[in-house]
């Protein structure tokens, strides 16, 4: 199994395991309600006369800054495959801040963008790098935007549940590499590289509280 995200559809994968992304639903974010009410805001004084001018705005704003994260995504898989991508010009600084991470740290590249299955617990997600660093196994989460969420601490602990139960491999450490975005949403061309928990405890009982609540729907 390599890349199933084809079979993604309504945030599960073959219509039956969650998505790691669609189980975090379930918690609250409030530094994400937090945002959303501030650009909302925003938007009323820039002029929109209506909520939803003011959230079509935000939607607009906030999905062009995700298509540079989707880019720089799809740069950081095709890195070192030999295959170029075209129109980098807009992902520049994240370009540069990948590119001083590997001068930095000096990842051995062994697996890029790998569906993972946890049959058990009935989850799946995509992990963007595993990599031997210092030399050991690791396992790398790529986002870009101004902060860490505790949020990712589960999201690397889903993946790493998965992998070793799927590959039969064991991973030394988890990591998030943060290419950094300023406050407009663009890159900074700065990166941080954290070492995060293992929690399996609680993304369990993360998972179990998801399908709780989708089996009261």
């Amino acid at each position: 199994m390599t890349d199933k995200r084809a079979t993604r559809k309504g945030g599960y994968y073959d219509k039956k395991y969650a998505s790691v992304t669609t189980v975090l639903k379930v918690l609250d974010k409030p530094a994400l309600n937090n945002w959303m009410l501030k650009r909302v805001f925003e938007a009323t004084k820039g002029g929109a006369q209506t909520l939803k001018e003011a959230k079509d705005q935000v939607f607009e704003k906030t999905q062009a800054t995700m298509d540079l994260g989707t880019k720089a995504h799809r740069y950081v898989e095709l890195y070192g495959t030999g295959e170029k991508m075209e129109n980098t010009a807009n992902i520049a600084g994240f370009i540069a801040a990948f590119h001083d991470w590997v001068i930095d740290f000096k990842p051995e590249f062994l697996i890029r963008e790998l569906t993972v299955i946890h049959k058990e617990f009935a989850f799946g997600g995509t992990v963007d790098l595993v990599c031997k660093i210092n030399g050991e196994r690791c396992l790398v989460d790529v986002k870009t935007g101004r902060y860490i969420y505790p949020s990712v601490e589960l999201q690397t602990t889903a993946y790493k549940m998965a992998y070793e139960v799927q590959e039969g491999k064991k991973i030394k450490k988890n990591y998030v590499l943060l290419l950094e975005k300023d406050s407009a949403g663009f890159p900074t061309g700065k990166y941080r590289f954290e070492e995060l928990d293992y929690v399996p405890d609680i993304w369990e009982a993360t998972v179990r509280l998801f399908y709780w609540t989708e089996s009261l729907k």
